[in-house]
């Protein structure tokens, strides 16, 4: 009988509890008061401060790799070593310890074809290769071995020396060597961790504990360890306390004096054991140098030395690995650090090195096998092979993922879940695009918008649509449409589906059309349609998803705080930039919201007067206006950078109501199945009709929306990016370059003769559409890392290779851009980008044009149609594309993002010579009286850099806070 599965949660301690009760709390998997577990930590600090870098210990020794959180399975590792160190009455394992031999290893997969074997070895796919660069990041490039992918060429696979089929592989009384990596990706870092630093300061000589990679505070803020600490404590405390038992880990040990135990591998500047000994060790992990190498380097098939795709650490080889053991007196090696689905593997000719993996089924998705290294006197390994407890053996925490899921395009809608986890599908659990974190709930990542790695958050798939959604669907009302949609992506256990119905109608209640998004005939003959976005409050596009935005931060916010009261109630500070619209439209999202302060900042000078005045004229004791010196960019940078620092977000819960939050790219998809709806409402439609949206985009959020809808399955033809003079991303479609600085000569050719052909010198230039000016598109982020992903699957390997393989793709994409100015992708790559899109550039002078064409000849049944200069953009852009199509059966629908009262300057300048125009002919009376309003804003200078904005926004809301008390 299965002995009970220890239940997850805060320690029952009695009142004057010792180590041996933290002990047995810890064996339950119940995390220890904060101020329990800093007394813990400072116990074995002590512990610890006793020992040298290279710690000697005595055989019999069980040698354990990597953890990385898995606390059940940690749990069946110590049955089937014999128990923990002082245990009686030892469980019997849950799973079989299994014997293999050599001829039943797999031989490594092989990759035939040269042009593939060079694009994964080198990782090169871009105009500049990043690899070999310092990074802090983990698995910068790299790929990572697995499934039976040892050093190529180098290694032989496994060995015959294992021990027989026994349901244990000691008796207990064995010394431990944990080779590091403790922490993160699993979901129980805490309860691990203390449970080894239990066991340690229990039994301090029966457990080596060796630091790996993760032991680290830069890995932790990225992997997962240090979230959890403040999701079970509410602060960093404990996880600085743990940062601090970090530092005085062992580099090292030495089983016997011939078996040397590290994390990663060697160092180009260590030739001797005792040039360890040495090391000050006292420290975080450094990004280079002797230390690092210990913790970071692998073994591969090369010479000597080669520069790690990681980005830390080496590559070493045959020759470095013989000659160190030999000078060394060493008859092996035993590291972890990477993971190998057969649970060990040996490197090299001589079997010098050895690597252990001690974590089965790594991530919950991974499928491989672990071991445990059992080494007698005769100092012969011998391996006990063991799987991951079976799930009903294992807790997993609420809104997380339970055995391994496929991440892809595509899944279809409402399918079975598999019974580890009947509460969201794959399309309702979120991953970062840089590889941190997977597995979130919707409400995780709408509270924290962006994710710690620096990532944005997307769906693990993209769901298909149901088999007859178009007669369902067809004649739903748009709130009632959104609510299908959205079902897809959030599960009914985080919003049940009643609640999401009121959400969604009080958002839309708030608009003027009766339709929400009415779809307007601009061009019969040539079948050319405008949607227009604008019949929210602050009458531009971001209301659509802002209004559901703000629901979302209420009901999310009323929930976690029912029955709370004063400090005790979470607080959600809300921090976006913005070109003009998104400002005005979170202001009115979040206005007067409870338990929200929210902060935005615009570039002085540089937003419409009307959007100024809509943000700036709001007084709500919660809203706060910051006006910064610079561009968007600059204001962009800024969000961005207090996103990325650790202590705010600890400090004030920080939220993200710009696009890169998941929440507003979500809401949007709504729209372009509505507008579809529409068209084939259309008289002129017909079912083999061909439809294209055009989307003007500075930021890329609203046409994301659309490459969501097109891929669950909306009838699209194309996607087509209109953009202004800042024309980064049309320069990326017709050039597969991504960079800040633009091209010169030919390569900046690509719009009409009346662009003036190249594009501007430097930096973002100002335009008639301002919303517009951005120099670098954040949501294009995502796309690019479907892009990756769906360009790695080509390479035929393991699911947790391709997804690894685009975040580190993504990631060394982003950092180029950062470094260096931009990136470029390859081909293949390059082809999948316009398999979907086309893009166009229109200029000012362009921009002018059409809106003074489109007045004069409006559409049939109009007096007059004013377009303001970002719509005017995506109908130039429509017209070029009808150029290239059929008109008679290609529908062209242009997003019309803002009502034309929100840019006088670029409507007056357009039309002011145009008989009878007047520009109170077209503004609302909503806007009559609005620039002379009282106002509230903050000014920054440009030389406050983010460090002063922080300072305004923690003073602000602490001033906020007192005030409620």
């Amino acid at each position: 009988m299965a002995p009970p599965v220890p239940k997850p949660g805060p320690a029952k301690l009695s009142k004057n509890a010792a180590l041996p009760e933290w002990l047995e709390q810890a064996k339950l998997c119940r995390y220890l008061p904060e101020s329990v577990m800093k007394q813990l930590c400072e116990i074995v600090k002590e512990c610890l401060m006793e020992e040298s870098n290279i710690q000697p210990v005595t055989t019999p020794v069980t040698i354990c790799g990597d953890i990385h959180g898995q606390f059940y399975d940690i749990l069946e590792l110590f049955r089937i070593a014999g128990g923990m160190p002082g245990e009686e009455n030892v469980q019997a394992p849950l799973t079989k310890s299994t014997a293999i031999s050599s001829d039943d290893i797999e031989p490594p997969t092989e990759i035939t074809d040269p042009k593939l074997k060079r694009k994964i070895r080198s990782g090169d796919s871009g105009i500049e290769s990043a690899s070999g660069e310092d990074d802090d990041q983990e698995e910068f490039r790299g790929r990572p071995r697995t499934a039976g992918q040892s050093s190529r060429g180098g290694s032989t696979g496994g060995d015959s020396a294992i021990g027989g089929v026994n349901e244990v592989s000691g008796n207990g009384n064995q010394n431990f060597i944990f080779l590091g990596d403790f922490v993160d990706r699993g979901y129980f870092s805490l309860e691990t961790f203390t449970l080894l630093m239990c066991l340690k300061a229990m039994y301090p000589d029966k457990i080596t504990l060796v630091r790996g990679n993760h032991e680290s505070r830069q890995i932790t803020q990225v992997y997962g360890f240090y979230e959890e600490c403040q999701q079970k404590y509410g602060n960093a405390s404990v996880w600085k306390s743990c940062c601090q038992v970090f530092d005085f880990l062992v580099l090292a040990a030495i089983v016997d004096g011939e078996v040397l135990c590290v994390h990663g591998g060697l160092s180009p500047e260590i030739r001797t054991v005792d040039q360890i000994r040495v090391v000050a060790r006292a420290q975080e992990i450094p990004h280079e140098g002797a230390f690092c190498d210990l913790v970071w380097s692998d073994p591969e098939d090369v010479d000597t030395w080669a520069v790690s795709p990681r980005g830390a650490g080496w590559l070493f080889g045959d020759k470095v690995a013989t000659e160190f053991n030999h000078v060394n007196g060493l008859k092996l090696i035993a590291r972890a650090h990477q993971l190998v689905n057969e649970g060990y593997k040996y490197h090299f000719s001589q079997k010098s090195v050895v690597t252990v993996w001690s974590a089965p089924n790594y991530c919950y998705r991974c499928g491989n096998v672990a071991s445990i290294m059992n080494v007698g006197e005769d100092l012969n390994p011998k391996f006990s092979i063991f799987s991951a407890v079976p799930e009903d053996q294992r807790a997993v925490p609420a809104g997380r993922r339970g055995a391994a899921t496929q991440v892809g395009l595509n899944t279809p809608a409402g399918k079975a879940e598999k019974p580890e986890d009947t509460t969201h599908t794959p399309s309702q659990r979120y991953l970062s695009t840089r590889g941190g974190s997977y597995g979130l709930s919707f409400e995780e990542v709408v509270l924290k918008g962006l994710a710690s790695d620096g990532g944005l958050f997307i769906p693990e798939t993209i769901p298909s649509l149901p088999s007859d959604w178009e007669s369902k669907w067809q004649n739903l009302s748009f709130p009632e449409l959104a609510h299908e949609i959205l079902s897809l992506y959030i599960s009914t256990s985080e919003i049940p589906s009643a609640d999401l119905k009121d959400i969604l109608g009080r958002s839309y209640a708030t608009f003027r059309a009766p339709e929400t998004t009415p779809l307007v005939t601009l061009n019969e003959k040539d079948n050319l349609y405008l949607l227009e976005l604008f019949h929210g409050p602050t009458f531009a596009f971001k209301d659509v998803a802002l209004q559901t935005l703000g629901n979302l931060f209420e009901y999310f916010l009323v929930r976690r705080n029912k029955g709370k009261t004063g400090k005790d109630r979470h607080h959600l500070s809300v921090v976006g930039a913005t070109s003009g619209d998104t400002g005005s439209a979170a202001i009115y999202g979040l206005r007067g919201k409870k338990d929200v302060s929210v902060f935005i900042l615009f570039p002085k000078g540089r937003v419409s007067p009307i959007q100024e005045a809509q943000m700036t004229t709001v007084l709500d004791a919660n809203v706060h206006c910051l006006a910064v010196e610079g561009f968007f960019d600059d204001c962009q940078d800024t969000v961005k950078a207090l996103f990325a620092d650790p202590e705010i977000n600890e400090k004030l819960n920080l939220g993200a109501v710009n696009s890169i939050n998941w929440a507003r790219i979500l809401a949007q998809i709504t729209y372009y199945f509505h507008s579809y709806f529409s068209l084939k409402k259309s008289p002129t439609y017909k079912a083999d009709h061909k439809v294209r949206f055009v989307v003007p985009t500075g930021n890329f959020g609203d046409i994301l929306a659309g490459y969501f809808a097109k891929r669950m399955g909306l009838p699209v033809e194309k996607l087509v990016v209109a953009t202004n003079e800042n024309d980064i991303l049309d320069r990326f479609w017709k050039t597969g370059h991504y960079e800040k600085k633009p091209e010169h000569g030919v390569k900046a050719e690509g719009g009409l003769a009346e662009d003036g052909a190249k594009a501007h010198e430097v930096g973002v230039r100002e335009t008639l559409s301002p919303a517009m000016d951005i120099l670098v598109s954040s949501n294009f982020e995502r796309l690019l890392w479907f892009l990756a992903y769906e360009y790695a699957a080509g390479a035929n390997m393991n699911e947790e290779w391709t997804k690894q393989q685009a975040g580190q793709e993504v990631e060394s994409w982003l950092k180029a851009l950062k470094t260096k100015g931009g990136f470029g992708v390859n081909a293949e790559i390059l082809s999948l980008a316009k398999r979907d899109f086309e893009s166009e550039r229109v200029s000012d002078e362009q921009t002018v044009t059409t809106i003074k064409e489109f007045y004069s000849s409006p559409p049939a049944g109009s007096k007059e149609y004013v377009l303001d200069p970002h719509s005017a953009i995506g109908v130039a852009a429509s017209l070029r594309s009808i150029q290239r199509t059929t008109p008679a059966d290609t529908h062209h629908i242009s997003l019309s993002t803002a009502h034309p009262a929100k840019f006088a300057g670029a409507v007056d300048l357009a039309l002011k010579s145009e008989k009878g125009f007047t520009f109170d002919s077209v503004l609302p009376k909503e806007f009559v009286g609005l620039e002379s309003k009282e106002r509230k804003v903050l000014n920054v200078t440009k030389g406050s850099g983010w460090e002063g904005v922080r300072k305004v926004v923690v003073d602000e809301v602490e001033a906020e806070l007192s005030a409620a008390l």
